[in-house]
């Protein structure tokens, strides 16, 4: 990888870890339904989906999109999945990198 990525990474992952529930706290009430919304726009609204958020932080789009798919999640900091799976205990979450996937 890239060393510069490899920096870049280090200090976002440790910052996230760091600040995880002050994160959560700071936008747990942003109300994110025109988001949601526009994503969900283009899927069909007969089907029940599986939806991976991917970079899920601690789970404020989860949290909308559980009420009506099975949602799972993945993220790079463990801090920020510890905070996302408080909020959704029975969801899936994944700890994964977005710069090593191949």
């Amino acid at each position: 990888m890239n060393p510069l990525l490899e920096e870049i990474e280090a200090l976002t992952l440790n910052h996230y870890n760091q600040h995880a529930d002050a994160f959560w706290l700071g936008t747990k009430d942003h109300d994110v339904a025109q988001n949601y919304e526009a994503f969900l726009a283009p899927f069909p609204h007969d089907k029940k989906l599986d939806i991976l958020d991917f970079g899920c932080g601690p789970g404020i789009y989860m949290k909308m999109l559980a009420n009506d798919y099975k949602v799972s999640g993945v993220d790079i900091s463990e801090g920020m999945l510890e905070s996302a799976s408080k909020l959704l205990p029975d969801n899936k979450f994944y700890l994964g990198n977005f710069l090593s996937i191949s």
